[in-house]
């Protein structure tokens, strides 16, 4: 807001940006403001927005929409609203973190369902990088992970990595991480603490903690199957709070664009 109040201090710039707001208004049959209604929206928007930029807020607002029964949408609260709105604007249509923005936005518009729209959740999208944002796709019903000690970048081949999905307190069904989701699968060494740092997931010890966590009795569980050493194993599994993110924001279908599914075929 700060920088859009000190661009609108000329009366040239100001008719310039009053003169975009209102196109953009009239050209999306003022979904805008359907969607936030007690608020001036496009006087907080920075002034380097462009009509593209405004096409695609206007696009995810649609999209925000359609996921909602019309006779459950009510105005978004615009602390979740307006940074979603702006990130959304710089998002490719086919990013799996434009897809959160547009969850969120729709989980904000929602009123039986406005209460799992926390306002940090724009943040932390924020601050995901795609392959992270993909990493908790695949926690979306797998919420474990065991990941090899002492990994590196660029190594080859890239060490075991496996999602463990409980069925019952004695069968874990597991599968490889799947990797090919990821641009950069090399660099996970890098995204799990993130994650970690952003209270999303949270490390364990397999060994340590085998008899307090019913995460590390699964992962027991699983290697023993496999003939491998718990000792050779973090493991990470989803937070309270990650859970409440992933119901929210990401998407339970998600189709890897084309392209990004070939630049990780080339990197593994």
């Amino acid at each position: 807001m700060g920088e859009a109040a000190h661009v609108l201090n000329t009366e040239i710039a100001k008719k310039t940006y009053d003169d975009l707001a209102a196109n953009a208004l009239k050209e999306g049959g003022g979904l805008i403001v359907d969607v936030i209604k007690t608020v001036r929206l496009l006087t907080y928007f920075p002034f380097r927005f462009c009509s593209v930029t405004f096409d695609k807020i206007q696009a995810g607002i649609e999209d925000a929409k359609s996921r909602v029964p019309e006779d459950r949408q009510v105005g978004a609260h615009p602390s979740i609203a307006m940074p979603v709105l702006e990130r959304i604007g710089y998002e490719d249509d086919d990013s799996i973190l434009r897809e959160m923005y547009v969850n969120l936005l729709a989980r904000s518009i929602d009123k039986e369902r406005q209460g799992e729209a926390h306002p940090a959740f724009a943040r932390i999208i924020e601050q995901l990088s795609p392959d992270e944002a993909m990493i908790m796709y695949t926690l979306r019903k797998a919420s474990i992970v065991l990941r090899q000690h002492q990994r590196e970048c660029n190594v080859e081949p890239l060490p075991p990595m496996w999602i463990l999905l409980p069925e019952s307190p004695d069968v874990v069904r597991k599968e490889p991480f799947p990797y090919d989701r990821l641009a950069n699968p090399k660099y996970d060494v890098m995204h799990f603490p993130h994650l970690e740092s952003l209270s999303l997931v949270e490390a364990f010890d397999p060994i340590t903690c085998l008899y307090s966590r019913r995460s590390a009795r699964y992962a027991h569980v699983a290697l023993a199957e496999m003939d491998y050493s718990l000792s050779q194993y973090d493991g990470f599994v989803v937070t309270e709070f990650g859970r409440v993110f992933t119901n929210a924001c990401v998407p339970e279908d998600f189709e890897l664009p084309k392209s990004s599914s070939g630049d990780a075929d080339s990197e593994t």
